[in-house]
């Protein structure tokens, strides 16, 4: 046709200036969390086996600087809830008149519990720590509701996915259906959270779209009537981003498709088949590229860490206009190539369409970018802010569409 149409799609307006970032910082900071479901808990107890009431627990991430604490009860119990993911964990428990015992080297991944429990020993002279390092004995242990199943990263990068693109694995569930839909639900009853936040895309009932290399893992969960669990009928993807760390770290990645494969410019051999889905001979080439890099590390050690994740990825596909060829195309489409080739002769005579060929194989040229960048400042023991913005952009050259998606 002559005439062509532009769309453009905001999921979430990304006009926001930093005072209203701030304001809305000091007003929300108690309402969110990182929703990782990663919980530290256990009991202090003394030599005759009594809890221990009032007893310091401190908590510290040796890799981020991130560190917190608490107070047991008047059971001796303790309870640390929704921590950031990641390793190694410290976890030092002291009281005035005991001797203090340190736990270390534990590593925390979605939905863990933890338990540690302590039984501290009276002491009349200074004596140094007890260090219990985690790899002595196993104390770890995974609670969830309902039937879930966790896919970390070391399974998205070593698992086939067709676009790098880690909601694919959802698959492993046993009661996944189509679309992200699970036990038989609609997809719109599928709840998408990242880092503990919505990250449902309005426009197409799914997960936004984000590069591979920022997700540190994902949990999908189904059967599940938790109250946590909110706005999902079938299940959930709960989904967690990496962070940055004390170490500098990074990784980069280059994958490609093509019709033909070539040596110094050169055709060696065919890699797709040259013929189309329905038996045509298939005129246009494919040549999808894919590449990206991640970073990661410290501003400021054990108080300030970035982490960025760019994805880029170009796309020429063929794609196919009432391939009307032969009879068995004339009876696949219900109409005959002579009687097509009239009804766009009277469009070309008398309603303006181009005067281009308007059936047949046709190349699509596509482009993708999706921009990860995430903020981690450990202000003291008992605030963190976090940081995080997605820009996903999608561009079709040929329908000339264009698609911005991104959430803060």
């Amino acid at each position: 046709m002559s005439s062509f149409a532009v769309h453009k799609y905001y999921s979430h307006t990304m006009k926001k200036t930093v005072l209203s970032i701030l304001i809305g910082f000091l007003f929300y900071c108690n309402a969110f969390s990182q929703g990782t479901d990663a919980t530290i808990a256990g009991l202090v107890k003394d030599e005759k086996g009594e809890g221990i009431p009032g007893a310091s627990v401190r908590v510290r991430n040796e890799s981020t600087g991130f560190q917190t604490g608490t107070l047991t009860n008047v059971n001796g119990e303790f309870q640390l809830q929704q921590l950031p993911l990641g390793k190694p964990y410290t976890i030092t428990i002291s009281f005035v008149g005991y001797q203090t015992q340190k736990f270390s080297d534990y590593a925390l991944n979605q939905g863990d519990k933890l338990k540690i429990d302590a039984k501290l020993i009276t002491s009349t002279t200074t004596l140094s720590e007890v260090v219990v390092s985690a790899n002595t004995f196993v104390n770890k242990e995974t609670e969830r509701a309902g039937a879930a199943i966790a896919v970390t990263a070391l399974q998205m990068k070593q698992l086939p996915m067709e676009g790098r693109n880690f909601t694919a694995l959802t698959a492993l569930s046993p009661l996944q259906g189509r679309n992200g839909s699970f036990s038989g639900q609609r997809t719109s009853s599928t709840n998408v959270t990242m880092d503990g936040a919505n990250a449902r895309n309005m426009y197409t009932n799914g997960a936004y779209t984000i590069s591979q290399e920022a997700i540190r893992e994902y949990q999908v969960s189904t059967n599940n009537y938790d109250v946590t669990q909110g706005r999902q009928g079938g299940g959930s993807v709960n989904t967690v981003t990496k962070n940055g760390t004390n170490t500098m770290e990074g990784s980069a990645f280059f994958f490609q498709r093509a019709s033909k494969a070539r040596l110094f410019g050169k055709e060696i051999f065919p890699m797709n088949s040259k013929f189309n889905a329905n038996g045509t001979p298939r005129t246009t080439n494919i040549n999808q590229k894919q590449y990206g890099f991640s970073l990661g590390g410290p501003i400021i050690k054990d108080k300030l860490h970035y982490f960025v994740a760019l994805d880029h990825q170009n796309e020429t596909i063929p794609y196919q206009i009432a391939p009307v060829f032969d009879a068995t195309q004339e009876l696949n489409f219900g109409i005959t190539k002579a009687n097509l080739e009239k009804v766009i002769e009277v469009a070309k005579e008398k309603y303006g369409m181009n005067n281009t060929t308007q059936y047949g194989d046709f190349s699509r040229e596509t482009e993708a970018n999706a921009l990860f960048i995430r903020l981690d400042w450990q202000i003291n023991d008992k605030n963190k802010l976090t940081f995080r913005n997605n820009l996903t952009t999608w561009n079709d050259f040929v329908a000339t569409v264009e698609l911005s998606d991104n959430f803060l």
